[in-house]
């Protein structure tokens, strides 16, 4: 059984965001650098944390522009629950994400997705959507 989180974050900001820190609790990532930098107005990057049912997965990833950060968390644990939680230390942006037991083309509304900040609890493995506006 997989018990990866495959995870997508878009940037529909105007700026360009700059890889900060990357974490796993538990599994390896694919690929084992992640993207330095998420380009602005549409830019996506997409990476798997890889995780089997001795381990699961558990990881974040952190991405800055201008001295502000948004730290990304995800985790399919083989036993407790799926966990998705994104933290900003700035008000200048919003993140919406969204979790699916099945991969699923991201389509610009987020309607395939289902409700956003939603997530399956259970189930496996875990696909992520982070989509991250700019306030106002």
């Amino acid at each position: 059984m997989d018990f990866s989180c495959y995870i997508t974050i878009k940037n529909l900001t105007n700026k360009l965001f700059s890889l900060v820190s990357c974490t796993s609790d538990r599994g390896i990532y694919n690929p084992q650098f992640l993207p330095p930098e998420i380009q602005s107005q549409g830019g996506q990057i997409f990476f798997t944390l890889s995780g089997d049912f001795s381990t699961g997965s558990g990881g974040s990833v952190t991405y800055s522009t201008g001295g502000k950060q948004i730290n990304f968390v995800y985790q399919c644990p083989s036993i407790y629950k799926n966990f998705i939680s994104v933290s900003l230390n700035q008000t200048e942006f919003i993140v919406t994400y969204y979790g699916a037991n099945q991969f699923i083309v991201w389509n610009p509304d987020g309607s395939d997705w289902g409700p956003p900040n939603n997530f399956p609890h259970r189930g496996h493995p875990l696909n992520i959507l982070f989509v991250v506006k700019e306030l106002g």
